[in-house]
Parts: C-alpha cells; sequence; structure tokens
C-alpha cells in the first residue's frame, strides 16, 4: 500500500522517501523499554520486542491500562503505579523508550525528566494502530531516527522524521559523531554548523597527528578537507571552522576521539586529588583533553596505587601495568631518570608506559613531572568513516 512508504515531513509539505532502515540501531542502544496502553497496542509491541531482541537488545515490555487483559505468557508486564513513577524510575534505566499511544501522552509522561540531548533516552511514539513511527526526542544523539525507522520496517508502519539535516539531507555532525565514538566538546557550535549547512555554507575541517584521511568515501561536498592541525592548537581532534554571523573570528568544534594513551607515575601514596591537577594541567598544556584517554598505563609496581586507580575509576579510564622487564623492551628514545631507575629499576616509567600502551604510537606529550606526578602521552594512527 503507497501509505506505507517510508516518508519525511519537510517544509512546504513536500513528501520525499526516506533509505529503508538499515535493521541496525546504534552501537549504545543497548536497553529498550516498550510501553502500550491498548490490546492492540500490546500486540504490536510484542511484534516489535521479537525483532529488537534479534539485535541483541535487552528489552522491557509494560503496558498502562486495567482495561486490558493479557496472556500468561504475554512478554509485557503490568504497570501497578501512575505512569509518573513508571517514568521515574525507568526513563534513567533505558537508552530507548517506544510508545504505542497517543503523542500527547508520551510528551506529558517524558517532560519532567527531559535533561539533555547528551544524555536523554532516544524516544519514539507509535500510533496504537501502527501507522507512524515518529522519532520525538533525542533524533540524533541518542539515536530515535533509528529507531522510528527500525520500529517501522517491523510493524510495518511509516517512520516520520523531522530532524533539520534528515529532511535537508545535509551532514549531521551529532550523528557523525555518535557512530564514530566521538565527543562533541560544544554543542552550541554543532548547532551553528547544521543551521549553516542548511543553509548552503560550506565548512572547513581537519584533524589532527595520527590522522589518516579515509579515501574513497563520499565525504560531503559542503566540508573542505585542510590537512593541519587545529588553529587553536588542540592536538589528536577532529576539528570544524565554524565561521560567525556577527563577524568575530571563526570558532573552532571539536570532536574527541578516544585516541590518546597516557603513561603516568607519582610517589607512593600520592593522593588523587594531586594526580589529578598535575594530569589536568599537563594536557591542557600540551593541547590534549582528558575526554581523548583511551587508556592509562604504569609500571606494576603502581597496580594497587590507591591515588592512580581513583583517577582512573573517576574518568572511567582503563588501567594497565607492565612489568620493569616489559618496560625495558619498549623501544624508542626516552627520558632517563637516575631517582626512577633507583626505585624501579628502569630509567623511566610515563614514556615508556605510555608507548607500550599504544604499540609504538608517536608521542603527542613528552615527560612531564611535578609534585611528584609524571605523565606523558602517545597516540595511535586514527581515521573516522563518513558512511
Amino acid at each position: 500500500m503507497w501509505w506505507r512508504t517510508a516518508i519525511t515531513i519537510v517544509p512546504n509539505c513536500t513528501i520525499r522517501h526516506l533509505p529503508r532502515s538499515s535493521g541496525k540501531l546504534p552501537n549504545k542502544m543497548k536497553k529498550t523499554g516498550i510501553i502500550a496502553f491498548t490490546e492492540h497496542g500490546c500486540v504490536l509491541g510484542e511484534k516489535l520486542l521479537r525483532d529488537l531482541q534479534k539485535q541483541d537488545q535487552e528489552i522491557y515490555g509494560f503496558v498502562k491500562s486495567k482495561y486490558v487483559d493479557l496472556p500468561e505468557r504475554h512478554s509485557f508486564q503490568k504497570v501497578t503505579g501512575t505512569l509518573r513513577e513508571w517514568a521515574e524510575e525507568w526513563i534513567p534505566k533505558l537508552d530507548g523508550i517506544v510508545f504505542f499511544s497517543a503523542t500527547g501522552i508520551a510528551v506529558r509522561t517524558i517532560a519532567p525528566f527531559v535533561v539533555s540531548k547528551k544524555t536523554d533516552p532516544a524516544v519514539v511514539v507509535i500510533d496504537e494502530q501502527g501507522n507512524y513511527a515518529i522519532s520525538l526526542l533525542s533524533g540524533h544523539l541518542g539515536g530515535a531516527n533509528e529507531l522510528a525507522k527500525f520500529a517501522a520496517e517491523s510493524i510495518g508502519a511509516v517512520p516520520v522524521i523531522t530532524t533539520g539535516t534528515d529532511v535537508n539531507h545535509t551532514f549531521a555532525v551529532d550523528v557523525f559523531a555518535r557512530k564514530n565514538n566521538l565527543v562533541i566538546a560544544d554543542m552550541r557550535l554543532a548547532k551553528e554548523m547544521a543551521a549553516l549547512l542548511i543553509r548552503g555554507k560550506t565548512i572547513t575541517w581537519g584533524a589532527g597527528e595520527g590522522f589518516v584521511y579515509p579515501k574513497g568515501q563520499n565525504i560531503p561536498l559542503q566540508l573542505q578537507f585542510q590537512e593541519t592541525e587545529s588553529p587553536d592548537g588542540k592536538k589528536g581532534t577532529l576539528w570544524f571552522a565554524i565561521p560567525q554571523s556577527d563577524g568575530k573570528e571563526v570558532q573552532i568544534l571539536h570532536l574527541y576521539p578516544k585516541n590518546v594513551y597516557l603513561g603516568a607515575g607519582c610517589r607512593k601514596h600520592t593522593p588523587e586529588e594531586k594526580i589529578e591537577t598535575q594530569i589536568r594541567t599537563y594536557l591542557s598544556e600540551a593541547g590534549i583533553s582528558i575526554t581523548q584517554i583511551l587508556q592509562a598505563a604504569s609500571i606494576d609496581l603502581k597496580k594497587e596505587e590507591p591515588g592512580l586507580l581513583a583517577f582512573c575509576e573517576k574518568y572511567q579510564i582503563p588501567f594497565v601495568t607492565y612489568s620493569k622487564e616489559e618496560l625495558e623492551r619498549a623501544k624508542g628514545t626516552f627520558t632517563p631518570s637516575a631517582f626512577v631507575s633507583k626505585i624501579t629499576g628502569v630509567d623511566n616509567v610515563c614514556e615508556r608506559s605510555a608507548s607500550l600502551s599504544s604499540d609504538g604510537g608517536a608521542f603527542i606529550m613528552r615527560k612531564q613531572a611535578a609534585e611528584g606526578v609524571t605523565a606523558a602521552c602517545t597516540i595511535k594512527k586514527w581515521s573516522v568513516n563518513f558512511e
């Protein structure tokens, strides 16, 4: 039937066809909840639930209605409290939520718990007859657009997508960032970039140390590559130069990849606060964001060092250690220290551990030392995917 064709609603009531769903959901989407309010909504929800389970999803089905009688073996559970109580408990736990309801019900349910587009779950609304699957919240960063397309394909509905870059077929920096596991440094600049691209403007972009240009990909024509480090001195990032309408200097939007390996050392029992202060100072002076740290490493003498462990736990950075013999086998030129050699048996800990951790990656920060805390950083070759 023609009305089952996927469409996007755009200005001037133009109808454009959307590509079929790839059948995949965003990697970050692991837990999805489905809530229905009618028997037919439960039937459709059950079909969607089964298809989502095939995507290795952790799925939770709910029904909120005293008028719906479910078979004993039905996958949905009844919501016994208020809808607000359900939302307060489950919204923080879920990556995606599908309402089989009127849009108004969904809006009123989620409204008190909407916090930030960086953290809000993807929310999709499907009418109880399964005609339309509407991407309602977190279309890009949360993945609601993809969830809406997936759900529509599952039950035979029409996906309704209203995000500006999608309806104008322009590059969406937030989707690009999510797919490439990049962290957007400034959402305000990301919005400005989207607006400029929709208006047909061209944006200059580039990447820092270790970047491998993605040859053979369909990179949008509005994005012009410049082979240089970021104009503001940041290292190892993907950057976009955003022109300002008020005539001020161009502002730089950074997307941070997880591509930096931190080697660290400290005196015994150095407090976590001092370790954090010193490492953050070193990184800032070197033009590196702590967001970029993929892994931290040190000598095995420090594997139980409370301050280092607390620092890594705070920033969710995996921590590995190497033996003296392993560190000695690291290839390259390192900054020697007689004191470090006397204590550990190897002339350098931070640079050698950073080098080993990255399999011989290039140094973007050589040994820094102050207040009994040392650190160095390396980076491996990295790239991105525009497709």
